[in-house]
């Protein structure tokens, strides 16, 4: 997935039917590649382990429930992400703050950089590279979200001096989980950019190193052609 601005300009908006054909193709392949991997894990007695049913289980799961770019932009995760200031879940009310097109701007985008591990030092260090290399214009429309606890949270942000920084607190990573934001093989940092109800620009596996690369021409890629 990632971020391409080449095959951008020029092209027409896909319909919704087109968007949801082609990431049921994508999930579909992808659900065949993780089957086809399994296989070469068999026992010479032709039956998987009770480890290897699990992991086949699981990258079922994820093969079919993966969000590409497109697919529609679920609003219900979060309510379930925490201020860090007054530690409690945002819920209904912050929501709709946050979310661009509930707040009747069609237009608008959202930014959200996550990363499920606790005390990320990657993800520390992407937001100082963030900090320093994106415009305002950007920095206004990014939110952070993180496993750490709210005072952690706090903390590490007060030590850095990014006060003007938006982090959520997930500590269940349960918008993480809604977003398939955990990672692949391991955990790691991903970076949505959301607007007009759909996912438009995913980045899996983002580096602290290219962040700002990537958001800009994420960012850039979004406004020459919104899915």
């Amino acid at each position: 997935e990632g971020v391409n601005t080449s095959s951008s300009r020029g092209t027409e908006r896909l319909s919704d039917s087109a968007i949801k054909e082609r990431n049921d193709r994508l999930r579909f392949e992808e659900l065949l590649k993780k089957q086809s991997a399994s296989l070469n894990d068999i026992s010479s007695d032709g039956y998987l382990s009770k480890q290897q049913e699990e992991a086949e289980i699981d990258a079922y799961k994820r093969g079919l429930e993966r969000i590409f770019e497109g697919d529609s932009a679920p609003t219900q995760p979060f309510e379930e992400l925490v201020n860090i200031k007054s530690e409690n879940a945002i819920d209904d009310t912050g929501m709709r703050r946050l979310v661009p097109w509930l707040k009747n701007t069609k237009t608008d985008y959202l930014i959200i950089v996550c990363d499920p591990r606790v005390q990320s030092p990657e993800l520390r260090e992407t937001v100082q590279q963030l900090n320093v290399g994106l415009p305002d214009e950007m920095l206004n429309k990014l939110i952070i979200i993180n496993a750490d606890t709210p005072a952690e949270n706090r903390r590490w942000l007060k030590k850095g001096n990014f006060d003007n920084m938006t982090v959520f607190s997930d500590e269940k990573r349960q918008w993480m989980r809604s977003y398939t934001a955990l990672g692949e093989d391991r955990w790691s940092m991903s970076m949505f950019v959301i607007a007009d109800e759909r996912v438009q620009k995913i980045a899996r596996e983002m580096e602290s190193l290219s962040a700002v690369k990537v958001i800009q021409n994420a960012v850039k890629a979004m406004k020459e052609r919104q899915l």
